[in-house]
This record gives C-alpha cells, structure tokens and sequence, in this order.
C-alpha cells in the first residue's frame, strides 16, 4: 500500500480521506491503472487514520518533502497505537504551523530556494 502511496505522489496524484470516500487529485492524471489500483486498495486506505494523514501531507507540504519520505511518514504513524496517532497528529500540526511561518520569513527576505536557505534546513 505504501508503494502505491509512494508512485500516486511521484506522479503528483494526491489521495485525502474524507468520511467515506477517497478524494484523489488532480482528476486528470489518472490513467485506468491507477484507478484500478486505487479501487483494490480503497479499503485499506480508507482505514487509515485520515486526520493524521492529513496532518503529515501538510507538513511534508511546508517541508517541501517528497514522495517517499511522505509514504514512510504516514506507513509507520499508521502503525501507531491510537493514542500515539492523536500525539503524532498534533506533533505534525505544531511542526506544519512552523515550517509556513518559516517559508514566509524567508521568503520575505528573498532566501527561499537559495543555497543560503537550504542550509539553514539542513
């Protein structure tokens, strides 16, 4: 499931929990392999702790994160007893509030995507 994950996000297709249903974006990118795929893994996916995932995709958002780190993220918070997951979940939200306000801090001072900004993440 996180292979899948991981080749929806190298494609730039997103998938979001909400209620009942997969939201998977943009509609255009979708090849009939990837909707089938999509369909045979729906209920797994669907079990997923929709908050936390999206929680972790709008960190890794902020972070400018790929792909497969964003898939680990999610497969080994997944993992998690419940109680860890609500922690986890708040962990990513206080980190995403960081990182946006970071972003907006250099970008204002015309560092963001410089070598001089990257260092400072590192």
């Amino acid at each position: 499931m996180t292979d899948l994950l991981q080749h929806l996000q190298a494609h730039g297709v997103h998938v979001r929990i909400d209620g009942p249903n997969l939201v998977v974006s943009p509609r255009e990118l979708l090849t009939d392999d990837i909707r089938a795929a999509i369909r045979a893994y729906k209920p797994k996916l669907l079990r997923l702790p929709a908050e936390l995932i999206d929680a972790i995709n709008r960190c890794c958002d902020e972070r400018g994160d790929d792909g497969a780190n964003r898939a680990a993220l999610i497969r080994e918070g997944a993992a998690l007893p419940a109680w860890e997951q609500r922690e986890l979940r708040e962990h990513f939200i206080e980190e995403a509030a960081r990182w946006k306000v970071a972003n907006r801090a250099a970008d204002r001072e015309g560092l963001y995507q410089t070598q001089q900004w990257r260092d400072r993440r590192a």
